[in-house]
């Protein structure tokens, strides 16, 4: 876990990065970003020539985070929008759905 803690690291303080450039209009919602690092991960199977635990290896891996970043009241106003659009004009569900905002 504490080899791994360099990279959360890496990965929050460019997260506050983006933060950061939507606030100064650099970057408009929803952000749609692509994170990608190294992290520290051991085999999940050393294979036979590897004898005790001192003789495994840490190996870097690629990792890649898409996200997207929203505003709450975007990203609620999108996901009713979704549902309106998915249900059925006229049924129980679509009744609901238009009187409950």
């Amino acid at each position: 876990m504490l080899a791994r803690y360099p990279s959360a690291e890496r990965f929050v303080q460019w997260y506050r990065q983006q933060i950061e450039r939507i606030d100064r209009g650099e970057l408009s919602i929803p952000a749609h970003l692509v994170y990608e690092d190294e992290q520290l991960d051991l085999p999940h199977a050393p294979g036979p020539e590897t004898i005790s635990i001192h003789e495994v290896r840490w190996r870097k891996v690629p990792v890649r985070l898409e996200l997207t970043i929203w505003r709450p009241y975007e990203f609620s106003y999108k996901r009713y929008t979704d549902w309106m659009n998915q249900t059925k004009r006229g049924s129980k569900s679509y009744e609901v759905a238009s009187t409950c905002c």
